[in-house]
């Protein structure tokens, strides 16, 4: 895809945001993460992208766990991604990086790269090890040491998509 298409594409990006960060940089940051995303894993970049949401935490700790928990952003199919409105995008890589994360799913979901795993837990825990190792490979080109790692817990998936 060239320069011109993906500045459409970023621009059709449908945004809900607060005053963390101005639509036009949010949309900036959208299009570099995604490119990073495919420069890092090889997948092509999304025909259309998700809608990116900023919402309090509670908000997203409902979808993704329905009590509080640790989640700050969650990835909904058919509905797009919602991230913490705490989180700072504008100076923190490493929570730049839990966007790169969402966004991830959404490339997965758009590019049918999961299908053949039906809707169960390995389909699941396939797509989150990817999102997570992406996760960190851009996390590694920063001066951020930290890292993300994905383990299930037992019991956790009972056969149905989270996601």
């Amino acid at each position: 895809m060239d320069v011109a298409s993906l500045q459409a594409l970023v621009g059709s990006l449908l945004l809900n945001i607060s005053a963390i960060m101005d639509v036009a940089s949010l949309q900036a940051l959208v299009g570099s993460l995604l490119l990073n995303i495919s420069a890092i894993s090889g997948y092509s970049l999304p025909e259309s992208l998700p809608k990116v949401s900023l919402v309090p935490g509670v908000e997203i700790q409902k979808r993704a766990c329905s009590k509080p928990c640790r989640a700050r952003a969650i990835f909904v199919q058919g509905e797009g991604v919602f991230l913490d409105a705490s989180l700072n995008l504008k100076e923190s890589m490493y929570d730049q990086s839990i966007l790169v994360h969402e966004l991830v799913h959404a490339v997965q979901h758009s590019s049918g790269r999961f299908e053949a795993d039906g809707n169960g837990c390995a389909r699941y825990e396939a797509e989150e090890v990817e999102a997570y190792d992406i996760q960190n490979k851009f996390l590694s080109q920063t001066d951020d040491p930290r890292r993300f790692a994905f383990t299930a817990m037992p019991g956790a998936c009972k056969d149905a998509a989270p996601q």
